[in-house]
């Protein structure tokens, strides 16, 4: 902290670096989660398409159809539920940007601490193709689900 008791440049930089990393995290354990459960539903789904025509018991029939279309619904909601909160997180990472580029303008002139620190997320257009994997994958999976359920519809 400087004299007045207000924090200095790089401090400023430090706090918001880490709550980007922090976010940044979050991205990257919501894009496991997408691929882990998408593998799982896929799986399950072939599992459901290869079963034999006739179900052992008339109950597990009336289930295996009904799972034959449930899965694909639950995948699409959670691909949508992924989507929703890997925005909420790149979103808040381009606001802590923003208070920080904004707060780094107002300060340049009288406090140089952080002067020589990288930017605080890299190059912008390096920043927008790290954005392509986190918005697109979720949208790819949700297409592969409604073309499923599309094809179910039409069945």
């Amino acid at each position: 902290m400087d004299q007045s008791g207000e924090q200095t440049r790089a401090e400023y930089y430090g706090l918001i670096r880490g709550q980007i990393e922090h976010h940044d995290q979050l991205v990257n354990q919501r894009i496991t989660w997408l691929i882990i459960t998408q593998a799982f539903f896929f799986g399950a789904y072939a599992t459901l398409l290869n079963a034999q025509k006739e179900a052992k018991n008339p109950l597990f029939e009336a289930e295996q159809l009904l799972l034959i279309w449930l899965v694909p619904i639950a995948a699409l909601l959670a691909g949508a539920l992924t989507y929703v909160s890997i925005i909420s997180s790149l979103r808040s990472i381009e606001h802590l940007r923003t208070l920080y580029e904004g707060y780094s303008r107002a300060k340049a002139t009288e406090d140089a601490s952080s002067k020589l620190y990288p930017p605080i997320q890299g190059p912008p257009r390096l920043l927008q193709l790290a954005k392509l994997a986190p918005i697109w994958m979720p949208i790819v999976f949700m297409a592969a689900w409604l073309i499923v359920l599309a094809r179910l519809m039409m069945a």
